[in-house]
C-alpha cells in the first residue's frame, strides 16, 4: 500500500503542471463559450425587437420617425388652433352679453319735464382708456385724448 500511495504522489506531483494547464484551458473554455453564447442571445434579442419595430413601422405606414413625428406635429398645431378659435368664439359671445343693451331714460324724460334736476338737459360721462405699449407723458397723453375726440365726434 505504501509503494502505490508513494507512486500515486509522485505521478500526481510530476503531472502538477500539466494540470495546472488543463485547468487555465477549461476555464478559458468556459468563459470563450459563456462568450459566445452572450454574442448569440444578444444577437437573437436585437434581431426580434428590430423585427418588431420594422413590422409595428410597417403595420401603421411609418417610413420614416421624422415625418411620423412631423405629422402629429401638424395635428397638435391644428387642434390647438381648432380649440383656440372655438375659445375665442365663446369668449367674444361672453363679452357681447355682457354689454348692457337697454338703458333707462326716465331720469332724462323727468329731467326735461321738470320734476327734478335743473331741467337744463342731461349729461353724459364717457370714460376713455388709452393703452400703448410705451408710457405717455402728459403732453402725448393729451394729444391722445384729443384725436380720440376728434373720432368720437366725427363718428357720430
Amino acid at each position: 500500500m505504501p509503494q502505490i500511495v508513494a507512486a500515486l504522489v509522485s505521478g500526481f506531483s510530476g503531472s502538477i503542471g500539466q494540470m495546472a494547464q488543463v485547468g487555465g484551458n477549461l476555464i478559458k473554455g468556459l468563459w470563450q463559450g459563456i462568450s459566445d453564447a452572450g454574442a448569440w442571445l444578444w444577437s437573437k434579442i436585437s434581431g426580434f425587437f428590430g423585427g418588431v419595430v420594422s413590422r409595428i413601422k410597417d403595420f401603421f405606414g411609418i417610413h420614416s420617425p421624422s415625418a411620423l413625428f412631423a405629422g402629429l406635429g401638424e395635428n397638435m398645431a391644428a387642434g390647438l388652433g381648432a380649440g383656440f378659435g372655438n375659445e375665442m368664439n365663446r369668449v367674444a359671445a361672453d363679452m357681447q352679453n355682457a354689454v348692457p343693451t337697454s338703458f333707462d331714460m326716465n331720469a332724462q324724460s323727468s329731467a326735461a319735464n321738470g320734476s327734478s334736476g335743473s331741467g337744463f338737459g342731461t349729461s353724459i360721462t364717457q370714460n376713455i382708456s388709452v393703452v400703448t405699449p410705451k408710457a405717455l407723458s402728459e403732453k402725448e397723453l393729451a394729444r391722445e385724448f384729443k384725436n380720440l375726440s376728434r373720432k368720437l365726434a366725427l363718428e357720430l
